[in-house]
């Protein structure tokens, strides 16, 4: 693995958050707990670290972490929709930050955040 793997994907097809969420395993095969950060988005560890809510047990199918981050965006407040000439809808970006961590965090492997799809006429 190297270590500058890196990830950002914006979208808002559930298939494209299940590949984001895959390749980000396919680095940490496994997440152990979650945080939200504001700044960040919703972020998952791979490595416990204090101020983390832990999992019940380290969740290593890609099916039950996209679920939950998906139920997680559907109550997100999305902010104001982008004033433009289209139209908009709910989506979401996959990312991770240098060295394939986020907040400087190494524990933490991949964050998602809510983002608006801007969709020109």
């Amino acid at each position: 693995m190297a270590d500058n793997f890196s990830l950002s994907v914006t979208s808002g097809r559930p298939s494209h958050l299940k590949a984001a969420i895959q390749m980000a395993m396919d680095i940490h095969t496994s997440a152990v707990g979650w945080a939200v950060i504001p700044t960040r988005g919703f972020v998952l560890y791979w490595s416990d670290m204090d101020g983390i809510h832990k999992f019940p047990v380290p969740i290593k199918n890609v099916e039950t972490l996209v679920g939950f981050v998906r139920d997680w965006l559907e109550v997100q407040d999305y902010g104001a929709q982008p004033d433009h000439d289209g139209s908009n809808s709910k989506g979401f970006t996959v990312y991770n930050e240098s060295w394939g961590h986020v907040n400087g965090q190494w524990q933490a492997f991949v964050a998602i955040k809510p983002e608006w799809m801007i969709h020109g006429k």
